[in-house]
């Protein structure tokens, strides 16, 4: 399963995106929601971990946890009251981490969502932006009327969290995210900053990369950081020498460039009164204009499923766009909400949107299409299984298994799709009989 989260100042709202082949088309629809009128807050972020969708609220009414385990049907469970606007939520473990403005990292027991449990919080001694977690650590981007910094903050013992590094970055820290032993900072006013938290207790800053706009968000993707970077479009960073990061391309979008999600060779831009922007960025260095799509209202948020580009445009809510062609994207459906959306992200084949005072809705789209192995070939020991049915990005995990009465069906290897067709080795296949299976991994 896939969710789609919209963050705004109106709520939560809940979509399920179609997530079937191109021809098939989405239609989103809705099927339930929380509260269904104005409750007096406004739910500005939002992360989901099984059945559970925890919603930052702001106004004070700090973490609310609903069940969408029946997406017609969604339930608000219980609150957890931080004192403060929650900014940003992450959860993992059991545990929901949340910035919370003045009231720095706190953390919660949601182990039981029906009855969440303030476990404990550290002060990072001024605004809490965002949250990232990996492993025992939160990184929390900060900003006080003194200075801007990165702290590592110990959650192993989540009822005592401690501080154990910071790093003071300048400028104005707004978003976070972690990739390996590094931890990428976008600051509109400093552009790109590269981390090394490798030592939580001494995380160093080892590179920068100004960019000539208004750094609003980066997706990290192998070698390359891709930044969206306000009036000046793309950016692409060459991040495989953290310590020497280095401009290696762009493109001046016609719009101002607010989120960005990359699959494959291409980046997908949203471009506030532009809408949807498709870059293709097979060549760092000359990343090039294919496509776009002008949503009804400014786009803020992308994220991705499959075929579709899930766009967050503010008063237009949810816009939903095929963009299995590149060059012509086209818009499916969409959504029109009472509210703002302004941020969107996918798990699942349900799209979760955060629409402020209108609650929680819930959108059901069509399965994803099940792969078909087409072909099997064997070459020095090495079976290629070649199978179609499937979506570009998405992962898809070969097993095999000797004797099909045992059941015993042992992993090849996962790998995303390239195309509408794909294939995976096993190398280790030798001469005997082997059967094969292939299934979408989410």
């Amino acid at each position: 399963m896939r969710f789609i989260h919209v963050n705004s100042s109106w709520g939560l709202l809940v979509l399920a995106l179609a997530l079937a082949g191109p021809a098939q088309g989405a239609d989103p629809i809705l099927i339930g929601q929380w509260p269904g009128g104005p409750r007096g807050w406004q739910a500005i972020g939002v992360a989901v971990d099984d059945h559970y969708a925890y919603v930052a609220g702001s106004d004070l009414s700090g973490l609310q946890v609903f069940d969408v385990s029946n997406p017609a049907h969604p339930r608000w469970l219980s609150d957890c009251i931080t004192g403060e606007s929650v900014f940003g939520v992450a959860v993992s473990g059991g545990y929901a981490y949340a910035a919370c403005y003045n009231a720095g990292l706190q953390v919660i027991d949601v182990s039981n969502p029906a009855n969440p449990q303030w476990m404990g919080g550290y002060n990072t001694s001024g605004w809490a932006w965002d949250v990232a977690v990996s492993g025992d650590y939160a990184y929390v981007v900060n900003k006080s009327s003194t200075s801007a910094d990165l702290q590592v903050i110990n959650v192993s013992d989540p009822a005592h969290p401690q501080r154990v590094g910071r790093c003071t970055t300048g400028g104005w820290p707004t978003g976070v995210a972690v990739s390996g032993g590094y931890v990428y900072v976008a600051d509109p006013y400093a552009g790109l900053r590269v981390i090394d938290v490798s030592d939580p207790a001494n995380p160093q800053q080892v590179g920068t990369c100004a960019t000539s706009g208004d750094a609003a968000s980066v997706a990290v993707s192998g070698d390359y950081a891709y930044v969206a970077d306000g009036g000046k479009g793309l950016q692409v960073i060459n991040v495989s020498n953290p310590s020497n990061p280095q401009w290696v391309g762009g493109y001046a979008t016609s719009g101002y460039a607010e989120g960005v999600a990359v699959s494959g060779d291409y980046a997908y831009v949203a471009d506030m009164w532009e809408g949807l922007q498709v870059i293709d960025v097979s060549d760092p260095a000359d990343p090039q204009w294919v496509g776009g799509y002008v949503t009804s209202e400014d786009a803020y948020g992308v994220a991705l499923s499959g075929n579709y580009a899930c766009v967050a445009a503010w008063h237009g809510g949810l816009q939903v766009i095929n963009v299995s062609i590149p060059d012509n994207p086209q818009r499916v459906d969409d959504y029109v909400s009472y509210g703002i959306a302004h941020g969107v992200a996918v798990s699942g084949n349900y799209a979760y949107v955060a629409d402020g005072n209108w609650g929680l809705a819930i959108f059901n789209l069509p399965s994803a299409p099940r792969p078909q192995i087409t072909s099997i070939t064997h070459a020095s020991g090495t079976a290629t299984v070649y199978y179609t049915n499937t979506l570009p990005g998405t992962n898809y995990t070969l097993e095999y298994c000797t004797n099909l009465s045992s059941g015993a069906w042992q992993p090849v290897g996962t790998q995303p799709a390239g195309g509408t067709s794909a294939s995976q080795t096993d190398p280790a296949a030798g001469g005997a009989q082997r059967y094969y299976r292939v299934y979408y991994q989410p």
